[in-house]
């Protein structure tokens, strides 16, 4: 068995029972506008979310049912957004490390 933190390799979306599918698309955050209205829209983050890395980080912190979250084309999230584009699929990574409750994966060809 893999590790919860993955790039590539994770044997099927749906392999967990009772686990949560939430999947990003990098090319639907070319702004950070788009990027905090689809990360909200997809992760159903709560009406208080901040539209910011800090509150997405705090959103994250609160899941607390098993759910996977696949950034699928983060090269074309990395390429709109920079340096930010990095710091939010960070931010998603380092919160499948503190929440035991996320899986993140990161593909790029899905």
């Amino acid at each position: 068995m893999g590790t919860r933190n993955e790039v590539e390799g994770e044997k099927g979306a749906g392999a967990m029972f009772g686990t949560t599918l939430r999947i990003l698309n990098g090319k639907r955050m070319d702004t950070r506008e788009h990027a905090h209205a689809h990360l909200a829209r997809r992760l159903r983050l709560s009406s208080y979310y901040g539209n910011n890395l800090d509150a997405l980080n705090d959103c994250l912190g609160e899941i607390a049912d098993p759910t996977r979250i696949l950034l699928r084309n983060a090269s074309c999230l990395r390429e709109s957004l920079g340096g930010y584009g990095e710091r939010l699929i960070a931010v998603l990574a380092e919160a499948a490390e503190r929440n035991p409750s996320i899986t993140y994966i990161q593909r790029e060809n899905f």
